[in-house]
Parts: structure tokens; C-alpha cells; sequence
């Protein structure tokens, strides 16, 4: 059993339009063997307007998640790739 948590986008996406998604996370989505989660940040904030430069801080919040718990992070967003040496699994 393997634990993934989506980031935000990965979320919508899954939900709403999946031909966003890659092959990869297409199949890891379906695999009934793995558990999939979504943190609390990522839908508390959602009813606050989105400004690039506070994205940041989520984006932490939940890279801390994933090394702490030993996730595996579901994100397009390359600037995550930055936290592999810390510990950061980080798929797309």
C-alpha cells in the first residue's frame, strides 16, 4: 500500500477534467491498492482569492506533509522538484 497526496490542481483536475492528468497519475488514481489523500489546506483556502505570490506557503505546508508522513506528492508543478533533497517524493 502506497500513500499519495494530491496537490490541489492534481485534485480538480481528477474530478473535473482527467485528460489534464498524466498517464502515470491516470493509473496511480485507479489503483485501488493505494491510498489517496488530500490535506486540509487544500480545500480550506479554497474560498480565498488566489494570489500568485501567497502560494507559496501551501505549497510548503504540503511538501512538509509529504517528507513528515512519507507521501508520495501528485503534482504538475516543477518548482516542487526543488525539495527532493530535503526529501520530497514528488510524481507526475
Amino acid at each position: 500500500m502506497k500513500y499519495y497526496l494530491l496537490d490541489s490542481h492534481t485534485l480538480i483536475w481528477a474530478i473535473t477534467d482527467d485528460t489534464k492528468l498524466s498517464e502515470n497519475v491516470r493509473k496511480i488514481l485507479q489503483n485501488r491498492d493505494n491510498v489517496l489523500l488530500v490535506s486540509a489546506v487544500s480545500l480550506n483556502y479554497s474560498h480565498l482569492p488566489l494570489f500568485e505570490n501567497h502560494k507559496a506557503p501551501f505549497d510548503r505546508m504540503l511538501i512538509y506533509q509529504c517528507i513528515k508522513n512519507n507521501y508520495t506528492l501528485v503534482s504538475k508543478d516543477d518548482k516542487m522538484k526543488f525539495y527532493e533533497s530535503e526529501g520530497l517524493n514528488c510524481i507526475w
